[in-house]
């Protein structure tokens, strides 16, 4: 199973980078006063929900272990998907999530002293425990209980998450806690509502829902056969590698035969339009492919720096391939009209599984390569702050252009052949002496 991003944590991400992105190209370049410093409003906290939140982390921290099962439901449009799994802890430092998807199953595990992820069906990253085991196994499950289920086994109301600063928090008539976080004026409307048992102060249903620009997206996770300091086997938190499955410190993101002096792979498929995207058609150019999607945050947070080297250095011979990682065709249209994305995407709807993303071994995003003029890889994920000097450098490179064959001179004229010489006629004999004849 590839990597699984966790859907509102990236929704999260987006919708933060939104409201900075937004500050940032209303801003005027040169204002005529300083504006008076913003003073937010303080969060409307309801008193019951804040002790109902407080008893909840209260109530996790004094456990000495936990197992339960989880149903995690997304619905985007007319998309819905369902993940299920088990979650599983024991203080101090043992955790192990499950996720099953379909016939697939990943597993996150810790036993105190290593921390094994599993990368795809032979692979686990194996690395030594840094901080919170049990933390960093709970930030893996793909929902939005992760946004509170790590905190509060540590003890932490999400009230004191620093994060996430909260606008509202109430609680609604059938007991659920309303959470509303501060995402900016003009951004994204999100929405969580908690669901705690009354007996045990633990929780038992996440939903989460958010709403931008006519769209909604809904998370709704559910927790059963919740049991609080269960008897685990001695086993339990124990690593076993199965028959060929292999243990790395190190897990590539991409494949590791892209490197700086090498020429990229083909690119296949077509991009939104239908037309197909190949290098040929940028010979002599600088070009970024770049690996991303709509609902990947950090890509989103990455767009504002990528658009402005495109503004910038396009004149200069600067281009851009996307290659999106989404599967809706009409949500990405949908982002790309908004944004104005004008460079071509590559798009085949499968995901994890893109064509060109597999080609590339790509196994995060986002991820970028930088072509130099000579159609070989100048950079490898230039990102943030190296992009612009990765374009710079590429742009200043001079590359020779391909020799002009000589013009054809015109052959020259070849001699006439030889005529054969005509024969001399044969020298007159002299002609013979007569003899006297005496008488």
């Amino acid at each position: 199973m590839n990597k699984i991003l966790p859907l509102f944590l990236a929704l999260s991400a987006s919708s933060l980078t939104y409201t900075a992105q937004a500050q940032t190209e209303t801003a005027p370049e040169a204002p005529a006063a300083a504006p008076a410093p913003a003073v937010d409003p303080a969060p409307a906290i309801d008193p019951a929900a804040k002790t109902l939140l407080e008893e909840s982390a209260k109530a996790y921290a004094a456990l000495k272990g936990l197992s339960m099962n989880y149903t995690a439901t997304d619905e985007s449009g007319d998309k819905t998907s369902s993940l299920s799994g088990t979650i599983a802890f024991s203080r101090p430092g043992k955790g192990k999530v499950e996720i099953k998807d379909g016939t697939n199953t990943n597993m996150t595990l810790t036993d105190g002293k290593k921390f094994y992820s599993q990368v795809d069906e032979k692979t686990f990253q194996g690395t030594d425990v840094n901080g919170d085991a049990v933390e960093g196994v709970l930030q893996r499950i793909p929902s939005a209980l992760t946004v509170f289920l790590s905190g509060l086994v540590g003890g932490t109301s999400p009230l004191d998450n620093p994060q996430m600063p909260w606008g509202s928090v109430t609680v609604q008539g059938d007991g659920g806690i309303v959470m509303t976080p501060k995402l900016g004026e003009g951004g994204p409307s999100m929405v969580f509502v908690l669901y705690v048992d009354p007996t045990d102060k633990l929780l038992r249903k996440v939903e989460a829902s958010l709403s931008f620009q006519g769209k909604s997206s809904s998370n709704v996770t559910t927790l059963t056969d919740v049991k609080a300091n269960p008897t685990f086997a001695a086993d339990a938190f124990t690593f076993k590698a199965g028959p060929g499955v292999k243990v790395v410190a190190e897990v590539p993101t991409y494949d590791a035969k892209l490197k700086v002096g090498v020429a990229p792979f083909a690119l296949t498929g077509t991009d939104l339009s239908g037309k197909a995207v190949t290098w040929k058609q940028y010979a002599g150019k600088v070009v970024l492919l770049d690996f991303w999607a709509t609902w990947c945050g950090p890509c989103i947070g990455e767009l504002p720096n990528v658009l402005a080297a495109y503004k910038t250095y396009k004149p200069k011979g600067f281009e851009i391939i996307g290659v999106s990682l989404d599967d809706d065709k009409k949500a990405l249209t949908d982002f790309v009209k908004a944004r104005n994305l004008t460079y071509p995407n590559l798009f085949d709807g499968k995901g994890w599984q893109n064509a060109n993303g597999k080609a590339y071994g790509v196994r995060a995003i986002p991820f970028t390569l930088l072509i130099g003029k000579d159609g070989k890889i100048a950079a490898v994920n230039p990102r943030g702050e190296k992009l612009e000097p990765a374009i710079k450098a590429a742009l200043a490179v001079k590359v020779a252009a391909p020799a002009k064959p000589a013009a054809a001179k015109p052959a020259a004229a070849k001699p006439a052949a030889a005529k054969p010489a005509a024969a001399k006629p044969a020298a007159a004999k002299p002609a013979a002496k007569k003899t006297a004849v005496e008488n």
